[in-house]
């Protein structure tokens, strides 16, 4: 395992002034489709014949499913109700991160 690792973060953006947030956002992108066609070029523009590198997806609704589903790891973050149906009806079940962590060092 190497002494350091190489992580590529995409998310929407702060806008900035005189180097200070406005606490403004750019939204690049907002739609549950804009969200999978931008996570499905990253992974085309990842290498996959690199099979340590896991695809990590996180978010805390509906409008981001098709991402979290996609993705090796799938983190929700305070997780709504109707996530919790809809993934229930899909046969999807959600672990608490800190049981999955335990769970993978054993």
């Amino acid at each position: 395992m190497p002494l350091w690792w190489t992580m590529n973060v995409h998310a929407n953006e702060f806008l900035y002034e005189n180097s200070l947030s406005t606490v403004e956002i750019i939204k690049k992108i907002e739609t549950p489709i804009d969200k999978l066609q931008a996570f499905t070029n990253i992974l085309k523009n990842s290498d996959e014949s690199d099979k340590t590198n896991l695809t990590i997806y996180i978010g805390d609704s509906v409008g981001n499913l098709l991402c979290l589903l996609e993705a090796d790891i799938g983190i929700v973050i305070a997780s709504s109700s109707s996530l919790r149906k809809i993934v229930t009806h899909f046969g999807v079940s959600f672990v608490p991160l800190f049981s999955a962590l335990i769970k993978k060092q054993k």
